[in-house]
């Protein structure tokens, strides 16, 4: 007798539960008014996914034929390669399958404005490859949280819809376990979720302007230039602003800037 098929919604309903915070980080922009995008970058997919299932096959990436630019002109080649050249950018394809189950994803090649690259070279067509292999696994669940702007993991915040529980469980993310001491000690649930996620994202780039500092250790250096107090509990707004604020401060002493180089939705390489 045939084991039974794992089925698409099996896989969802697991992917989507598994919390990626640990995994997750992010690129700012060099325009201060644009919001840190968080990624999961593509080797963690690969492996979480792999943790879960062990009947996968791919990734397969869609073949096209080859075209050239010479002299200002498109010229086919007669060969086929793993990626999609037009006169409007280039685009690649990627397809994996999972205990049978097939995903499919397409991404364009971009720059670090997200505008569409004419006439690629092989190392962004590349990287291009790892995002939409990162993207395509957030297709059967896995970090999709982060394309839909949430620190939940998806299949928790469909749950806590579904039995209308109370946001008691928001924000169970790395940072947000430690910030500050904010959800776990005083926070009143009524703070701007908006906030919340900013002073996420400005603390996942400190963790990278500062390696050799530790959590605890980033957050009190808020804390103390925030508020003159490193044990401060942060309960409204104006905490989260006051804080989000110092941690640019911070950021820009060290002169710390990542370039943007995304899918639109938050999944570089």
């Amino acid at each position: 007798m045939s084991e039974k098929k794992i089925t698409k919604k099996e896989i969802f309903d697991t992917l989507s539960k598994i919390d990626v915070s640990g995994f997750v980080r992010e690129i700012r922009s060099k325009n201060p008014n644009k919001r840190p995008l968080k990624y999961l970058s593509w080797p963690h997919a690969v492996g979480l996914l792999a943790k879960h299932y062990s009947n996968i096959e791919g990734p397969v990436w869609e073949e096209y034929p080859e075209m050239i630019l010479l002299q200002g002109q498109y010229q086919l080649t007669g060969r086929n390669v793993p990626y999609l050249t037009t006169p409007k950018g280039t685009m690649v394809t990627c397809t994996m399958t999972v205990e049978g189950n097939e995903y499919s994803e397409s991404l364009y090649v971009m720059d670090y404005r997200n505008n569409a690259i004419i006439n690629p070279d092989m190392g962004e067509i590349n990287k291009a490859q790892k995002r939409c292999l990162a993207k395509c696994i957030a297709e059967m669940g896995l970090g999709l949280n982060i394309y839909a702007n949430e620190d939940l993991p998806v299949g928790d915040l469909y749950e806590e819809k579904e039995t209308k529980q109370e946001p008691s469980k928001v924000n169970k993310g790395k940072y947000t376990k430690e910030r500050a001491n904010g959800s776990q000690n005083g926070s009143n649930g009524a703070i701007n979720q908006n906030l919340r996620n900013e002073l996420n994202g400005m603390f996942h780039s400190l963790q990278s302007a500062f390696p050799e500092a530790g959590n605890e250790a980033i957050i009190k250096n808020i804390m103390k230039r925030a508020f003159n107090n490193e044990g401060y509990k942060m309960q409204n707004d104006n905490d989260y602003k006051k804080a989000i604020a110092t941690a640019n401060e911070m950021l820009g002493e060290v002169g710390y800037v990542e370039e943007v180089s995304l899918d639109g939705q938050g999944q570089p390489a």
